[in-house]
């Protein structure tokens, strides 16, 4: 099986202010943290969004402009899967996410999503072919990215790792 990593990044990041990809947590910009979490168990990662500028940290996947629906990202992502890969999805704004945590959801049954503490975070998932339908369908009535994951496999992960980093700190 072949895995291919995606980092979402096509939020308007109204509650952040700016473009939080961008944002630099220890020094690396968000969306490239994540990347590196994903790397080690994927074959290939690459940013997905709106901005051309994303380029910059990682290759780059550009999103449908339509709406900034969580499921635009996964949609796409899916997309781009040849028969046989799965896609290892994250947010952008999880900069805290470690590669041994990519790794747990990568080991476990597809489709698969983080939990912690009882909360399921539906953009950190492992998903195979077989969702892209599902995504558009849900996409197209603008319903929540949580009903792609509603059967999936619960993957525990430390709460620490799953924090969504949705303003800028201080």
């Amino acid at each position: 099986m072949v895995v291919r990593g995606f980092v979402l990044a096509g939020g308007a990041s109204t509650r952040f202010g700016t473009d939080k990809a961008f944002f630099p947590v220890e020094g690396v910009a968000m969306a490239l943290r994540v990347g590196r979490a994903l790397s080690p168990c994927c074959a290939s990662v690459h940013v997905v969004g709106r901005e051309p500028r994303l380029e910059t940290l990682l290759p780059w996947l550009e999103e449908a402009p339509a709406s900034f629906h969580p499921l635009h990202g996964v949609v796409t992502a899916l997309a781009t899967l040849a028969p046989g890969e799965t896609a290892l999805i994250a947010p952008c704004d999880l900069p805290w996410l470690l590669p041994e945590s990519a790794q747990l959801l990568v080991a476990s049954a597809v489709p698969a999503v983080a939990v912690a503490e009882g909360r399921k975070q539906p953009l950190l998932v492992h998903l195979g072919c077989g969702s892209l339908e599902l995504a558009r369908e849900i996409l197209a009535r603008e319903g929540g990215a949580w009903e792609l994951v509603e059967d999936a496999t619960a993957v525990d992960l430390p709460p620490e790792q799953l924090e969504n980093l949705n303003r800028p700190p201080g």
